[in-house]
């Protein structure tokens, strides 16, 4: 059951008020707020998650208090990124609009979530700084997803752990006199979905980051991370610029957000209703039989 009440953005949030003069600040601490809806711990996908926020966030949400974890799930195999305070959310964007991925939002413990409603944009209109700053934000926390993603690219596990638990710590880790502690409770699992590994390889590469005491696991299932282990990251920079990628055809593309979506089957249905001469004709016969190979194989080698 979800229970409304209201918050100060700026308390959520103080960077908002980075570009607010001394004079300004006291005003908008006050008035600068935003209704929000306390979550009870569970799972929603993204369609019971807009029912149960009634509507309220045409713009979007802003995390206030407490973890949410966003899963997303495609051909079998499933991401997670987490979503903290001052962090936005915006169940009612697809995330694809021609992949069957799907969206869950879930909580282990209560939370709670501003709506970013018509107030917000009165109060911009007064302060256009808050504006501003919450277009840093955003920024922000695409950032930390790309990061999140190079992560993702690093081939050995042990190492991809390890540099997920410092991305960690950039926002929630503090320092003890043991070491750098990650207070983040999660499982074997919970790390693979996070890094993109299998739980069985997740637990081996934790086996030998704890034989070299580089991380470990504490009592209450938080994690403690040798304080000069990020070194192990440091590698030389790229020697070879990166491969120039160019948009040919941008002015037959719709990047529109606000446009329809473009149902695969329509896409499908453009590229049949070609002249066969445009397509390629009878060359494209072995193209057609390789799509038709059943695109899942088993694997010799799996990935770790």
């Amino acid at each position: 059951m979800a229970q409304r009440d209201y918050v100060r953005l700026l308390e959520v949030q103080p960077r908002l008020g980075a570009g607010l003069s001394a004079s300004e600040r006291p005003e908008a601490w006050r008035l600068v707020v935003a209704p929000v809806v306390t979550l009870a711990p569970g799972q929603w996908d993204a369609g019971e998650l807009r029912r149960i926020l009634g509507g309220c966030a045409p713009f979007g949400c802003m995390a206030a208090e407490g973890l949410i974890a966003h899963d997303l799930e495609l051909s079998g195999r499933a991401a997670t990124y987490l979503l903290g305070r001052g962090d936005i959310l915006a169940p009612s964007v697809t995330a694809s609009r021609n992949l069957p991925v799907h969206r869950f939002f879930s909580a282990a413990d209560p939370v709670r979530v501003a709506m970013l409603d018509k107030t917000l944009l009165a109060v911009t209109q007064r302060w256009p700084a808050i504006a501003g700053a919450l277009l840093v934000e955003v920024v922000r926390q695409s950032e930390r997803v790309a990061v999140h993603q190079l992560i993702s690219q690093i081939p050995r596990a042990d190492y991809r752990i390890l540099a997920l638990l410092w991305h960690l710590a950039d926002r929630w880790g503090r320092p003890e006199p043991t070491g750098i502690v990650v207070p983040l409770a999660m499982g074997h699992e919970a790390i693979g979905r996070l890094v993109g590994s299998r739980r069985p390889t997740v637990s081996s590469a934790l086996g030998r980051l704890a034989d070299r005491n580089l991380v470990s696991r504490l009592a209450n299932g938080t994690w403690l991370l040798d304080p000069e282990s990020h070194r192990l990251l440091e590698g030389s920079r790229p020697t070879a610029p990166a491969p120039g990628i160019r948009l040919l055809g941008a002015d037959d593309c719709d990047d529109d957000p606000a446009g329809d979506p473009v149902e695969p089957v329509e896409l499908v249905r453009a590229v049949n209703g070609r002249p066969r001469g445009t397509a390629g004709g009878a060359r494209d016969a072995p193209r057609e039989r390789a799509r038709r190979r059943p695109l899942h194989r088993p694997a010799t080698r799996s990935r770790g």
